[in-house]
Parts: C-alpha cells; sequence; structure tokens
C-alpha cells in the first residue's frame, strides 16, 4: 500500500502523537498529516489496551472534517472498548 501511496505523489506532512482520549486504561494516539493531488488528509491512530487486549483503530479523512475524525475515533473506541471480553 505504501508503494501505491507514494507513486500518485503524496507526501508525508507531518506525523505526530497527540493526547490521547480517555477510551482505555492503555491507550496512545497518533495523528498523521498527508498531502496528494492538491488535498489534504489526517489519519487519526489510537492504540488501545485493557487487561490482556491489545486493538489499534484508525480513522481518517479530508483535513477539514478534523473535528468529525476526533470525536468518531473517541466514539468507536468506546464501543470497542466495551465490547472486550478477556
Amino acid at each position: 500500500m505504501r508503494r501505491n501511496v507514494w507513486a500518485v505523489g503524496a507526501r508525508l506532512v507531518s506525523f505526530k502523537r497527540i493526547a490521547s482520549p480517555p477510551i482505555a486504561p492503555y491507550a496512545a494516539a497518533c495523528r498523521g498529516l498527508v498531502e496528494a493531488a492538491n488535498a489534504r488528509f489526517i489519519f487519526e491512530f489510537a492504540e488501545l489496551g485493557t487487561s490482556r487486549t491489545e486493538m489499534v483503530l484508525s480513522v481518517g479523512g479530508r483535513s477539514s472534517a478534523r473535528v468529525w475524525i476526533a470525536s468518531e475515533l473517541v466514539r468507536l473506541g468506546r464501543i470497542v472498548v466495551g465490547r472486550v471480553q478477556a
């Protein structure tokens, strides 16, 4: 996938760790900003952990939807963590 993304002229503008939402006992979050075809896209990743279970969530979209992306990451994270059984 990485070759395909960079083959179309996309470039990574920034990638940094952000404050992790209080979703799970163990949580870390990162945000990546990619520019491609004169448009910017944001991808947010959250790694969540409870007891013996680890999960990685990713949500992405156009940079104009930054607030929606952040809220979806929290919403989906709460749903997934709530379904963990182990």
